[in-house]
């Protein structure tokens, strides 16, 4: 993010509590990514997915709550929300499935391609993950990191902290290492624009 001030927070915790964090990914979380590109260009180039993983486990795509048919001709734009799953179960998962044979049922609301982008420049996109694309992708952007608002990081630990103490290692805020009871320590809460959260299991 080229403005606004981002804390860093590090939490190592049992396989078993990973999965909680995944409620996040459901939600939405932000990329900081060169925007005014296709959707297939941020997805190989900026979330580093393979082709093959796009073409065989990503089923259905949305783009700012539209269905998207053509990953060539759908950009990513500055706050654009995109949406990630695999196959969709019942008859609105075959519906809304890319490039669907029931397409047509879904054109007035189908997201229509261009030729082109917006010059190229950086900005936020907020991704979501769903089902199997969540499961197999999921742990990896957690390691990585996710930007996610300070409100959200709060609630969240609220619960993890309170519910799943003994299932949470090392905690390091801004490459400090605290004890995972002072998040909730208001000398502690995390007050930021933006918060870079990590998740790593230790087991």
């Amino acid at each position: 993010m080229k403005d606004g001030r981002v804390r860093d927070l590090t939490l190592t915790v049992e396989t078993r509590i990973l999965p909680l964090f995944y409620h996040l990914l459901q939600d939405g979380f932000l990329v900081d990514a060169r925007v005014g590109c296709s959707i297939r260009e941020f997805l190989v180039e900026q979330c580093r997915l393979s082709s093959e993983m796009i073409a065989s486990r990503i089923s259905t795509v949305f783009l700012d709550g539209q269905p998207v048919d053509d990953l060539e001709s759908a950009f990513v734009m500055n706050n654009s929300t995109l949406a990630l799953s695999g196959a969709m179960p019942g008859l609105v998962g075959a519906v809304m499935r890319s490039n669907s044979p029931l397409r047509s049922f879904r054109s007035a609301i189908t997201h229509i391609g261009s030729e082109s982008g917006s010059e190229h420049q950086q900005g936020l996109v907020r991704l979501k993950l769903f089902n199997s694309v969540l499961s197999e992708v999921g742990p990896r952007f957690l390691k990585e990191g996710i930007l996610v608002e300070p409100t959200v990081v709060a609630a969240f630990l609220e619960t993890i902290v309170t519910k799943h103490r003994s299932g949470i290692g090392e905690v390091f805020l801004d490459g400090k290492s605290i004890d995972a009871g002072a998040l909730l320590d208001n000398q502690h809460r995390v007050d930021a624009d933006m918060v870079l959260l990590s998740a790593r299991t230790h087991d």
